[in-house]
């Protein structure tokens, strides 16, 4: 399979897409549900739920990719699809439970992600494997920090927060 350097812009692409969308939101997040008066407790189940998931299902989902081939890019676009999901549960509820939900369906996403190191893994020659891992934690780390920034930004220059005060 020949993979060319556009081939590896629009997979970097789709990296750089994935984390910023499941990044936005985490800055104000513990502020919106303290604004939708959840308790401590809950905020914190609500927060915690997200790494719990990711946890435990990243073994066993790089365990499959490993195993069943043909599902990898399967996986990797569902994971777009589960985040989309988690994303509109979470504009569109603010009861526990589906709040909770979504914040489970992101950790459900975040886990997948496994199956994007080793997709990219396999596309380059594995005397560049390094470059490529690195490649990919720069696209997975960037725009983490581009969207915590952004949202940042949102909320201080549209006051989001202050009307709620």
């Amino acid at each position: 399979m020949t993979v060319y350097r556009r081939d590896h812009f629009i997979y970097l692409a789709s990296v750089f897409c994935f984390w910023l969308a499941t990044y936005i939101y985490v800055p104000v997040f513990s502020l919106y549900l303290e604004n939708i008066r959840f308790s401590y407790e809950a905020i914190g189940i609500i927060l915690g739920s997200y790494g719990v998931l990711q946890v435990a299902l990243r073994f066993p989902l790089g365990v499959l990719a490993d195993r069943l081939l043909f599902l990898r890019k399967w996986l990797y676009v569902s994971s777009f699809a589960i985040a989309i999901i988690s994303g509109l549960i979470l504009v569109f509820f603010e009861s526990f439970t589906m709040v909770l939900i979504g914040r489970l369906l992101a950790g459900m996403t975040a886990a997948m992600w496994v199956m994007a190191t080793i997709m990219y893994a396999q596309y380059v020659k594995k005397e560049n494997a390094g470059r490529a891992m690195g490649a990919m934690q720069l696209f997975t780390v960037l725009p983490q920090f581009a969207s915590i920034l952004t949202a940042g930004f949102l909320v201080e220059s549209l006051g989001c927060f202050r009307r709620f005060g």
